[in-house]
């Protein structure tokens, strides 16, 4: 799936949304925004399981779908774009946002926590919590990943990706 929109556009779109989405929530998902395109049509969704607000904006795509980004990210990148169209890529396999604005992304930080669990039918995996000077953010490494990239999750790392 891929779109283009324009940065301060999907920023201010964001912003008027931002108010349901919650650091720390009892439900993981909900750190994230919902992107729906149909049409050329993207529509936004952000809950916090009371309150679900949804935001909709034309964009430039060729083709439908949907993806959960996380919200923070995503609005702190924005933060530091200028004004400019920005190409967003989703690898349909496994939903990873590939590039955007056709650079890679690029995050650091401090390991501050690290979670090693069992999905429901026992397959391991791990939550990964990542703390910079502005915010911290989780990530959930399943199957190959958490497998390859487990050696990494230790706590007091500094890690860039």
């Amino acid at each position: 799936m891929n779109f283009i929109v324009s940065s301060s556009y999907l920023l201010k779109n964001l912003n008027a949304i931002g108010g349901v989405i919650t650091s720390n929530p009892v439900v993981p998902i909900l750190e994230n925004v919902l992107f729906e395109i149909e049409s050329g049509n993207l529509l936004i969704t952000a809950s916090d399981l009371q309150t679900s607000v949804m935001v909709e904006l034309q964009v430039e795509s060729k083709e439908d779908g949907s993806v959960a980004i996380p919200a923070k990210i995503l609005i702190e990148t924005l933060k530091n774009l200028p004004e400019q169209p920005v190409t967003f890529s989703i690898d349909d396999q496994n939903y990873n946002i590939e590039r955007i604005k056709g650079k890679d992304l690029h995050l650091a930080g401090v390991v501050t926590d690290v979670e090693h669990k069992q999905t429901k039918t026992g397959k391991p995996f791990g939550v990964l919590h990542l703390e910079d000077y502005h915010s911290s953010f989780n990530f959930y490494l399943f199957g190959e990943d958490y497998i390859n990239f487990k050696a990494y999750l230790t706590e007091g790392w500094l890690l860039h990706l």
